[in-house]
């Protein structure tokens, strides 16, 4: 975990408790929630209950001269009413049904000012049947009668005009509209983000066109076979089973996640490639970057042997600079409540007079982030932040809450001891934490690089200057962190240059070469993985004895390269 992280945590963590204490909050000038009404917007939702209610429809089925006694409820338009953080879990956990996280007369734009309400806000859906309606209160708005889309489409039109949904161009009658639009259309997408040099697809991806969402397949292309009728707009959603992506406060309170990717895309344009630009939305290109980001983490995990990454809550924000953190609040609940909540508690309690209880309620609660990234302006910062922060996830994963706990502990105790700075000098905050700080961070490091140049960024961890215990953070360079030892066991040739370890005083104490040929020993990143989650390695002396053990012919050889990182 970066630099001063810890604090910022709990900084980010008072501003997510202030949302959800007030009914009203203004926003600082960064907020994505505009309350300015936007017409489009608003008719595109609020339209479709409209134009789809029973009365409508009955309508539409008169004027055109058809039987509409038949038309009868098929579905209803539904106003959630969440009243704890456990409804909001059944809300977020929802997969059958398309809910709308913001009220429908509010619009999201991409900056602005504005006021949000609380985090237990309505939110509105469109159910086939009662019993699909998440188990809290709610409020029937409309019963809606919902046609076959490819029988129907001359009564959808004619319902679209009845309720305002779909112009009538002054040089047209009705009946024209109704002839020109009344075989609707098939949308062809192709969801993908810019990466500087080329348009990658977005894979998995949530998209939501209408009432109703698909998701992308492996090349971005949008898996939707419902027909439409007049122009639409194309939202997205950075989620699958892999991850949650959120950027902003306003998200992280939950007001909403889908993205306007494309608005008024007609018939004409029915075969289209949506490409998300850093030029067009700088805020929804970062999600798509990291959503991407994990997405190729967990490709080279599932040919490595590594847990892959798996319904992570993945939070951007700018409160945190250009630094990122592995807090794993989400995966591993119980850290933030008997270890995070204590370290916010006095700060939250006495400095914002916010009761302990509220405090739990909150931190235990849907919204824990378990990677936090910040700013970045190029695609391969953005993805070697997330390179980096999911090796822990994939590390601690395997082995477990009170591992990680460790992490967590002695990062922040250090914070306290070194200036802010979480890492220490080897010997902070104490010897065994310290030992569990070098092993987590000098992995994460190493695994950045490694997948980095899997991924052509040009990363290396050859020529890593080590540097002795205690150590200063004066000396540059990462520090105290073997991240090279891992590097060199796996390279298959002798360093181009002399390994050199220097002491507090920048002498050098060791020097030699790397003679290690890992990769003719068959020794891959999975073999190092398997030793790194072993439930005895808690340090880098644990894992040079486990490795000794697993390749006794190699001691010899081991304990050089070992002892030119200071082990």
């Amino acid at each position: 975990m970066n630099f001063k992280i810890k604090f910022m945590l709990l900084i980010f963590a008072a501003s997510t408790v202030f949302f959800s204490a007030c009914n009203k909050t203004e926003l600082p000038d960064d907020a994505e929630l505009s309350t300015s009404k936007n017409t489009k917007w608003n008719n595109t939702e609020m339209f479709a209950a409209k134009t789809f209610s029973v009365v409508n429809m009955k309508k539409a089925y008169s004027k055109l001269g058809l039987k509409s006694d038949s038309i009868n409820a098929n579905a209803f338009y539904v106003k959630l009413i969440p009243a704890t953080p456990e409804d909001i879990r059944l809300i977020e956990s929802d997969t059958f049904n398309v809910i709308f996280d913001y009220p429908l007369d509010v619009s999201i734009n991409v900056k602005g000012t504005g006021t949000v309400d609380t985090f237990l806000n309505p939110r509105y859906l469109i159910v086939d049947d009662v019993s699909q309606i998440p188990d809290m209160s709610y409020e029937i708005k409309d019963e809606l009668y919902l046609p076959n889309t490819d029988e129907d489409g001359k009564a959808i039109v004619t319902a679209m005009i009845l309720s305002g949904e779909l112009e009538e161009p002054a040089d047209k009658d009705t009946t024209e509209v109704i002839e020109e639009n009344k075989a609707g259309w098939i949308p062809k997408l192709t969801i993908k983000v810019n990466n500087g040099t080329t348009d990658v697809p977005l894979q998995d991806m949530r998209i939501r066109i209408g009432l109703y969402y698909d998701r992308t397949d492996a090349n971005g292309v949008v898996k939707n076979t419902r027909r439409h009728y007049g122009k639409i707009d194309v939202f997205g959603r950075f989620e699958n089973n892999s991850v949650t992506v959120r950027k902003g406060l306003t998200e992280i309170a939950a007001i909403d996640r889908y993205d306007k990717i494309a608005d008024d895309v007609s018939q004409s344009d029915y075969m289209r490639t949506l490409s998300i630009k850093k030029s067009s939305n700088e805020s929804m290109w970062m999600k798509a970057t990291c959503f991407e980001a994990i997405r190729r983490y967990n490709a080279y995990c599932v040919g490595n042997g590594i847990a892959q990454a798996s319904n992570i809550n993945l939070w951007i924000t700018p409160v945190i600079g250009s630094r990122a953190a592995a807090p794993l609040f989400h995966v591993f609940d119980d850290i933030s409540t008997t270890f995070f909540k204590s370290m916010a508690e006095s700060f939250l309690v006495n400095s914002l007079s916010f009761t302990t209880t509220f405090i739990a309620n909150l931190i235990g609660s849907h919204l824990e982030p378990d990677i936090v990234i910040g700013d970045f302006s190029t695609t391969m910062t953005g993805e070697l932040l997330v390179f980096h922060e999911l090796s822990h996830y994939s590390h601690a994963i395997k082995r477990g809450k009170t591992f990680w706990h460790n992490i967590v502990a002695g990062e922040i105790s250090c914070m306290a001891l070194a200036d802010g700075d979480p890492y220490g000098d080897g010997t902070q905050p104490n010897a065994t934490l310290a030992s569990y700080i070098g092993l987590a961070e000098s992995w994460a490091n190493f695994m950045e690089a490694t997948i980095g140049a899997h991924y052509s960024h040009g990363t290396s961890a050859e020529g890593f200057k080590p540097r002795t215990i205690p150590f200063s953070p004066s000396h540059g360079g990462i520090g105290w962190f073997p991240v090279g030892v891992y590097w060199d066991i796996l390279d298959n040739s002798p360093t181009e240059s002399e390994i050199r370890l220097l002491d507090s005083n920048n002498s050098v104490i060791v020097k030699g070469f790397d003679t290690f040929n890992g990769q003719g020993n068959g020794i891959t990143v999975s073999s190092l993985y398997n030793l790194m989650t072993n439930s005895s390695c808690n340090s880098v002396t644990n894992f040079k004895t486990l490795f000794n053990q697993q390749y006794p012919t190699l001691t010899t050889q081991s304990n050089l390269l070992f002892s030119l990182y200071a082990y």
